[in-house]
């Protein structure tokens, strides 16, 4: 006599709390895995066979035991990306047998590329014997990775069912599975059209992989831009936290020889020239101070923090950070500490931890009156609109705001100013401002490009001998937006003509090679219009 249904539902009931028990303490290692070691694992899902299910697959199989079944419970595991399936398949190779989850069994369907197949099979082979690895193709089409998984719970062997899959793969496999799966008749043309639409998905999964690897290249790019950009300027130590031998004492004029060299970052071929001659000004500095100087509590805060700071010019990003956070108990209130600690989470592209600092910074400097602080608030700003502007068109009103928050320093403490930084004001002022008229509602679009144009028009009148390359591409894409809005001429050809003035100059940015890519897309997009 076979499998009764009523013995499937008592089976079920009897086993539901073990099996949801081993699919919770699964799911845990899995999303621990990807929360804490980002694996790129978008989405879990679990389940637990219903009696119905159950009793269909007895009667198809011939099922004589319902020990038999290896996936009365399931679990599956989705990605974004194809590509991000070969991480996740070793995360789970390597770590399930470490939690006591025994891999039995691997199966994988529908995977023609040789290549792709034996890079799975090297990544499954460590945890499971590779005579029980089987390459499988279903008429369905979908690609999936199937793990017979079993864990003990007391005396009890739960077998899980573990599908590894593509967000897309799964929302084909649940099509499939509603309109076609275990139906006793299958109309052919629902057949034939997911033999067909299968070709197209296997498409669509190769063109996000391919889109997800043009995305790790631009990010590859601006990371390596951020790495070799260093500090753009010298945010120095608070004025009341410099040792008095600095200020009044007999070390004032080697303090400013050494300021001298690090604020003006002299134009030579191998930066590391520079560098190397900043940490001799500062040994000697250093060197050149009595015992009694450097038990002054304000030298037991420069000292450290400078050290940091040139390990940082040196680009040595991990070491710096390390050193900074082991300051932080020690400087909470300071401004420069945050600041240069803000800047290297923002090179090494924790956005959220260098606006936390940036933040902080800004707050600490919000009482400032020295000349010194209203410039550091200006740079404070400065780098708080390009890091909110990085995060992505939702972020543009802040970046926005931190600009015309700068605008409002200068209007107050203009003669502090610079030509050079009044003009990388107004080039910030166009730039945002077009970027806010870009992303607007038809309804704000008019008002946003009159306060673009009115930015536009002030930088005009800055471009000559000293301007950079990146001021001559604002004004270049500011009007090549003006001629798609008016088709005038005009625009074009000045568009054109602030290219070629853009390209023989030299940029003055902090993320050059990111820039360069910018005003790159930026020639190609304005001289191809004809």
């Amino acid at each position: 006599m076979g499998i009764g249904y009523q013995d499937v539902v008592n089976f079920t009931k009897e086993k539901r709390s073990v099996f949801e028990l081993a699919l919770k303490l699964l799911d845990d290692l899995l999303i621990k895995g990807r929360d804490e070691k980002n694996i790129p694992i978008y989405l879990t899902k679990t389940r637990v066979k219903s009696p119905d299910s159950i009793y269909l697959k007895t009667k198809r199989r011939d099922i004589r035991s319902l020990n038999q079944i290896r996936d009365l419970a399931g679990m599956r595991v989705l990605c974004l990306f194809e590509q991000d399936l070969y991480e996740v398949n070793e995360f789970i190779v390597s770590e399930l047998p470490k939690r006591d989850f025994q891999l039995l069994e691997a199966e994988i369907y529908n995977w023609s590329d040789d290549y792709a197949v034996q890079r799975l099979q090297a990544l499954l082979s460590p945890g499971i014997d590779q005579n029980k690895v089987k390459l499988k193709q279903r008429e369905s089409g979908y690609k999936s990775i199937h793990y017979s998984v079993q864990y003990r719970v007391g005396q009890v062997e739960v077998a899980i069912e573990v599908q590894l899959r593509t967000l897309l793969q799964d929302v084909w496999g649940e099509l499939e599975h509603a309109l076609s799966y275990k139906q006793g008749s299958i109309h052919p043309h629902i057949k034939e059209s997911f033999r067909l639409l299968a070709m197209d998905l296997q498409t669509n999964d190769a063109l996000m992989a391919h889109l997800k690897t043009i995305s790790e290249k631009e990010r590859s790019g601006r990371s390596f831009s951020r790495k070799h950009s260093a500090s753009p300027f010298y945010f120095g130590t608070e004025n009341e936290l410099l040792p008095n031998a600095f200020i009044s004492g007999q070390l004032q004029n080697e303090y400013q020889k050494y300021k001298t060299l690090i604020e003006e970052r002299r134009d030579i071929p191998d930066s590391r020239v520079w560098i190397r001659e900043v940490e001799r000004s500062y040994e000697n500095l250093v060197g050149r101070m009595g015992q009694q100087e450097r038990n002054e509590k304000k030298a037991q805060y420069w000292v450290p923090m400078e050290r940091t700071y040139i390990v940082f010019m040196k680009c040595d990003f991990d070491s710096a950070l390390e050193q900074y956070e082991s300051y932080r108990n020690c400087f909470p209130d300071h401004y420069t500490f945050h600041f240069r600690l803000g800047e290297i989470y923002f090179i090494l592209g924790e956005n959220v931890k260098a606006l936390a600092e940036f933040d902080m910074t800004e707050d600490l400097l919000k009482n400032a009156g020295s000349a010194k602080q209203v410039m550091n608030q200006y740079r404070v700003k400065t780098k708080l609109a390009h890091i909110y502007w990085m995060l992505g068109s939702e972020y543009i009103d802040q970046a926005l705001e931190q600009i015309k928050g700068v605008s409002r320093l200068y209007a107050q403490n203009g003669k502090q100013f610079s030509p050079k930084e009044y003009r990388k004001l107004i080039n910030n002022l166009c730039w945002y401002k077009l970027e806010k008229y870009l992303l607007s509602s038809r309804t704000d679009r008019e008002r946003y490009f009159t306060e673009a144009k009115e930015e536009f028009e002030k930088l005009k009148e800055l471009l000559g001998n000293d301007a950079m390359s990146n001021d001559y591409d604002t004004a270049a894409w500011f009007c090549y937006h003006a001629y798609r809005k008016t088709k005038e001429e005009a625009s074009l050809d000045l568009a054109k003509m602030y290219c070629q003035e853009a390209w023989e100059r030299k940029p003055e940015v902090t993320l050059e090679l990111t820039s360069l890519e910018m005003h790159k897309n930026h020639i190609q997009e304005i001289m191809s219009i004809k």
